[in-house]
């Protein structure tokens, strides 16, 4: 099986946001938002959803205009196989 997703015209990037971190972030559903780390930030659209856990955004990857690895710092490495930290990398949402 191939590690992929099928996007179709229209489809965009968006930002997983449970409904109380976009409340405090004061972020409505549909809104561009700027996601920031340490290492980097993008925009992108919010999608408020109870999908998502309080306390945690979920962007997926692959998108050519929304890439999540400017959000990883590079020098965060997992000891035993020496690959980027490629998750819970904490970030914050700026409306």
């Amino acid at each position: 099986r191939l590690n992929g997703t099928t996007m179709r015209d229209g489809d965009r990037a968006d930002v997983l946001v449970h409904p109380d971190d976009a409340a405090t972030a004061g972020v409505a559903d549909g809104d561009v938002v700027e996601i920031t780390s340490a290492a980097g930030s993008l925009r992108l659209t919010a999608r408020v959803t109870h999908a998502i856990r309080p306390g945690a955004v979920s962007i997926a990857h692959g998108w050519a205009d929304v890439n999540v690895n400017a959000l990883i710092d590079s020098e965060t490495v997992d000891p035993l196989t020496g690959m980027p930290v490629m998750s819970g990398t904490p970030v914050t949402i700026n409306a």
